[in-house]
Formats: C-alpha cells, structure tokens, sequence
C-alpha cells in the first residue's frame, strides 16, 4: 500500500534533487478510527486535487479555507470564515478514505488534536471536492497570478481530460530531449545553432514538466537558465544507469542539469533536476561570469566535466563530478546557499590562494506542511 506522506520527501539519487514520488509504506496503514467522538478532534483538513498535487487545500474549523500552488509568495488564494462547513467536509473525507492508492484520485489528511504527524490517503471519489471548488471559484481573495495559474494548471481540470494524452505529451518532450542532448557533438561540428537547439531544450523541460503534472506526477517546478549553453550529451554510471545533461550559466551562475534514462513507472517519474550549480553573491564580487569551453574526461562514474571560466578578469575551472553530483570551483569558498565567493574579502590585488570546495543546491527544498514544495 502507498500513502502519502505528510511531510513532502525529497527523492533524489546520490546529492541530485529529483521529481518527488508517493512513497511505498512498508506496513498497509489504514485511515485512523472515525466515529464521531473521533471527528470532534479534527481541527485542520488538508487536500490535494489531482492531477497537479502542487495545489494544496487547507480548510479550517471555523470555516476558512486557504489554497498554496507549490511555495511562491503570492500563488495563493483565501476564503474568510464561515464560507464553508468543516464538519460536514470532514465527514466526507472519513467516508472517502481509502486503504489503497488511487492513481489520478485527491489525496486528504485530517489533523486532529494532539497530533503530530499523519499521513495523506487517497479518496476513493473526487466528485464531492470538485463540486466545492467549482462553488467557490469566485469567493476567492487573491492576487491576478492566482487566476493566471488556475488558467494554465487548473484545481480540477475537465472530466473530459485525459491524463494518458499528457502522460504521452511529457514522454515525447523527454524523448526529444534526449535525442538533442545525443545529437549536441554532431551538431557542433556541423555549425548548427547551439542557442536554437539549447532553447529548444528548454521549451521542453517546460513541457515535459507541465504535461507530467498534468497528468498526476510530481515534478520539479524550476527551470534552468537558458543565456548560455556551454554543453550537453549524455554519461552512463557504473551500474549502467545512463543521463542526460545540460551545462549552462549566465553572467552570475553555471549549473547542470539532467534526466535519467530510465523507465516510468505509474507513480513515479524519471530522475530529472539540478545536479549542482554555483552563482556570483549580488554583493562582494564585481565583473560578470564568462563561461567557456567544457573539457570531459574519465569514464562511467568518473566522469568529470571541467568547465573554463574567467571572472573579475581571473581565469580558473569549475569541474562537475557526476560519481556524487557536486560542482568543484579551483578557487574561493561556496555558501549554503549555493553563493561562490571566488576571492578573499581583501581586493584583488590581494587574493587567497584557492580553497577547493564542493556544494550542491538541491532544486526542492524541504517545507513544513503549511508551505509545500
């Protein structure tokens, strides 16, 4: 049996942040006893409406309701108390709670008093949750990129949509991706133009994340940027598992970014995010990142890839490390928070010698359950 977990996990292989799953309990777990003694405890309901679980609904006791798209400040609307009937909701999610997954279904928790942890089941019909949304839809307090969002990833999408079509829409953007990144040697030494082909990776990534929510599964929600693409191709690790990379920059940033080759499975998609990634801090260096040109060497998972860079007029190699998915500068120190500091506080006349360091940002942080991934 599969639920979900009620503190969002991030899933990832080796340090790389990737597209978070449902995860497999290893006992079945059965939703908590709910006599109506047990009901007068819930003071706090969470939802999640399929196919895109980035919308998370919390309804109160005394009849406020709130709604997050995935963390951004301001993707988020409310509605003021005494809108809507807790008990009367929460009764319906006792009778809707299933033992078992349900692909494509919402998913619901009850809080209730005292607690400290539960967990997400899924429900075994949307009809009633639909039916709420759809009577609130103008009640809302919120912000224009509210209605922006609701547009392009609706609450609950028409019954007439079909998650298989998404679900094949993101498969054949990842394909496509995959061949770009196959094809990217061949095209440079043919002159094609590399900002076409790396915009068109990018448009993709986009598709293949967008269509894939759509159709039930988590992915990451961040880009990449797209002002520089210094290289891309594909490396096979030891265990025969093979990726898809992309390195690229800007004036104040280099990351790479990848997707696994492998199979997807009905809950879960392919690895696929940011495998590490340095920026210049807003404050402290001066001069712009200039990225060059990207040396591989070694093999499976000793691939490295050297990447030249020349900032504040100083010239050095960022290296990528694919055995554990970290980014190595030859100079300076790396932050928590992914900021490289490739000289001492002192002026450059005066630099430190280079202090090797390693980092990597995950793309999904982990968040308290009132501010979701």
């Amino acid at each position: 049996m599969d639920y979900w977990k009620l503190v969002l996990p991030i899933a990832a292989f080796g340090s790389c942040a990737v597209a978070l799953s449902r995860s497999p309990a290893t006992q079945p777990v059965a939703p908590p006893s709910t006599g109506p003694a047990e009901l007068s405890k819930v003071v706090q309901i969470e939802i999640t409406p399929p196919p895109n679980p980035r919308w998370f609904l919390t309804i109160r006791p005394d009849g406020s309701a709130s709604i997050q798209y995935g963390s951004g400040p301001g993707d988020s609307a409310s509605l003021p108390a005494g809108t809507l009937n807790f008990q009367a909701i929460a009764a319906e999610v006792v009778k809707r709670e299933s033992v078992k997954t349900i692909p494509g279904s919402s998913s619901a928790v009850l809080w209730r008093k005292g607690e400290h942890s539960a967990e997400f089941h899924s429900l075994t019909n949307d009809d009633y949750f639909r039916n709420l949304i759809e009577s609130v839809s103008n009640k809302w307090r919120k912000v224009p990129r509210f209605d922006e969002l609701r547009k392009e990833f609706p609450i609950y999408p028409p019954v007439t949509d079909r998650l298989e079509d998404h679900k094949r829409a993101a498969q054949g953007a990842e394909a496509r991706i995959h061949t770009l990144c196959d094809q990217w040697a061949d095209a440079i030494r043919q002159g094609a133009d590399l900002k076409a082909i790396g915009r068109e990776i990018a448009s993709l990534d986009y598709n293949y994340r967008s269509e894939a929510m759509k159709a039930g599964y988590i992915a990451n929600a961040a880009s990449f940027n797209t002002e520089f693409f210094a290289d891309a191709g594909k490396f096979t690790m030891d265990n025969g598992k093979s990726y898809s990379y992309v390195i690229v920059g800007s004036d104040r940033s280099l990351e790479m970014w990848v997707w696994a080759r492998v199979e997807w499975t009905a809950e879960r998609l392919p690895p696929h995010g940011v495998a590490g990634s340095l920026g210049l801090p807003s404050d402290g260096t001066r001069g712009k990142l200039t990225i060059g040109k990207v040396i591989r060497s070694g093999s499976a998972s000793g691939t490295v890839f050297k990447v030249a860079y020349l900032v504040d007029g100083v010239s050095g190699n960022v290296e990528f490390h694919v055995a554990d998915f970290s980014v190595h500068p030859d100079r300076g120190t790396v932050d928590a928070v992914g900021n490289w500091k490739p000289f001492s506080s002192t002026r450059p006349a005066d630099r430190q010698q280079p202090k090797v360091g390693s980092h990597l940002r995950p793309l999904i942080r982990q968040k308290p359950i009132d501010a979701p991934c």
